[in-house]
């Protein structure tokens, strides 16, 4: 589990993953209770995978929801996100991998 920090924690820190990832949800500006939600409504009811079809159609509903729009047309939340990538050496290190990221 990786820290806000950056720093990892141990096997023993499992429980608190939750509470940092609600933490890191709330941060972002984006209601726990809310993704659950999706989860749920998610095929399979966030169990299994969904199809290819079923992917790329829940990814075009996720990019036209306003939520998303919202977000994407906010600079502050935008480069909050951003912080937190390049504060987490994990994924630094997985974005600078991909070509389109490498800044």
């Amino acid at each position: 589990i990786v820290q806000n920090d950056g720093s990892a924690a141990g096997a023993g820190a499992g429980a608190g993953g939750d509470e940092w990832m609600n933490t890191m949800l709330k941060n972002a500006g984006v209601d726990p209770s809310q993704l659950d939600e999706l989860m749920k409504s998610m095929p399979g009811g966030g169990e299994g995978m969904p199809s290819m079809e079923e992917s790329m159609s829940m990814m075009q509903d996720m990019m036209n929801s306003p939520l998303f729009q919202e977000y994407m047309n906010d600079p502050e939340k935008l480069e909050q996100s951003r912080q937190m990538i390049l504060s987490n050496p994990m994924m630094k290190g997985m974005m600078a991998s991909m070509p389109v990221f490498d800044e």
